[in-house]
């Protein structure tokens, strides 16, 4: 029916755009988590790299101090502590560096975890773009046959509204009929009556006259 057909129709519109409001959230939601982890690891990377600039400087300085201090005449327990400060140094050093390879790991790990991601999600825009053109093409459908339905429906009313026409035509021819008939036996009514009535005025003259002609036969009292 016309009504099931236009609430077809508003159903596959709403599921359109819900798939559409789907498709943007989820990629808006992807592309801001991928952005926010990796910039938060380069930042981290970023503050890694300064520090082990700091620290491979600071070793520098420490060498330098050291070397300087061995040439003069300092106790031995002074350039001992110089030497341990040096060693923790050079141990931060290399602390920082795994540090910074263990970030550098995860960021390749998170890189790829973003791409497989963004794979996926491209998959699934893909997919909801596909679901997306198969209802706008049952959208189409359905209007299609609302069109035609509907056609079907004017073209039906122009033919109901031809066969009334023709119907009180008709209607209108029988009562015409009717009425001619009416009149028909009014008349032949009356000329019944007035036959009768003609015949019985004959008779009635037919009567005196024979009356009349016996009395003339009769012979003289």
């Amino acid at each position: 029916t016309m009504h099931a057909l236009r609430e077809l129709l508003n159903q596959k519109e709403r599921e359109i755009h819900r798939l559409e409001s789907l498709c943007a959230s989820t990629q808006e939601f992807w592309q801001l988590q991928g952005q926010t982890l990796v910039f938060a690891l380069k930042e981290k990377e970023t503050l890694i790299k300064a520090l082990q600039e700091a620290l491979t400087s600071s070793t520098k300085d420490v060498e330098a101090l050291a070397n300087s201090l061995s040439s003069s005449n300092l106790a031995p327990a002074l350039l001992q502590q110089i030497q341990e400060k040096e060693d923790l140094l050079a141990q931060s050093l290399a602390e920082q560096t795994r540090l910074q390879a263990e970030w550098q790991r995860q960021l390749q790990v998170v890189e790829e975890a973003a791409s497989a991601r963004e794979h996926k999600l491209q998959e699934q825009l893909r997919q909801q773009s596909q679901d997306a053109k198969e209802r706008g093409q049952e959208i189409a459908q359905v209007r299609r046959q609302l069109a035609q339905a509907e056609a079907k429906l004017s073209q039906g009313a122009v033919l109901l509204e031809e066969h009334c026409t023709k119907l009180a035509g008709l209607q209108e021819m029988e009562n015409l009929k009717a009425h001619a008939l009416e009149k028909a036996l009014r008349e032949g009514e009356e000329k019944d009556r007035l036959l009768q009535h003609l015949q019985a005025h004959w008779a009635t003259a037919r009567k005196h006259v024979s009356e009349g002609q016996s009395h003339l036969l009769l012979p003289p009292i």
